[in-house]
């Protein structure tokens, strides 16, 4: 057998440097492969850290939008909240005028009517029946009392009116 070995030891050590050869360039390959997947391992998880700081970026930007949005809706929402002031004042201050007219309070108005702008203002009211009895007694509410109730809700009607709109503002109903 070691003769064997003595005749064939060139052989042997050629088949020893390719097998070492091959192994270093199997390490080679594999810390190369290897180094090359980590690589790709850090870009996809630096795109994803940049794609969460975009939408994060992205979500700050709208809110602040919205929130200056709200701003400029409120501070239109206050004007015209003053300005529907100014009106029902004025509207109040006519009414008062009017009453103290010397013809006014004098109209004492039927039970009927202040029956049926009740439900009206209700919402119940509709068209009465024309077999219907006309009910004309004295109600003991009078015509100024009468308009100083519908500039109260004409006032009130604003306020909700405007309340309505700054909402719609808000949730994008209208610009």
């Amino acid at each position: 057998m070691t003769t064997l070995l003595l005749l064939y030891w060139k052989q042997l050590a050629a088949f020893a440097v390719a097998v070492a050869l091959l192994g270093a360039v199997y390490g080679f390959g594999y810390r190369t492969a290897s180094n090359h997947y980590e690589r790709k391992i850090a870009e996809e998880q630096l795109r994803t850290a940049m794609e969460k700081a975009d939408a994060e970026q992205q979500r700050k930007e709208a809110m602040d939008a919205l929130e200056q949005a709200a701003m400029a809706s409120a501070k239109l929402g206050a004007e015209e909240a003053r300005r529907d002031t100014v009106i029902a004042n004025e509207v109040n201050r006519r009414v008062r005028r009017y009453a103290k007219d010397n013809a006014a309070g004098q109209c004492d108005l039927p039970t009927q009517f202040v029956f049926d702008h009740n439900a009206a203002a209700r919402g119940e009211g509709g068209v009465p029946e024309t077999s219907a009895v006309f009910d004309a007694r004295p109600s003991g509410v009078t015509d100024t009392e009468l308009l100083g109730t519908v500039a109260d809700n004409y006032a009130t009607y604003r306020q909700c009116a405007q309340q309505v709109r700054e909402w719609q503002r808000l949730y994008g109903g209208t610009k």
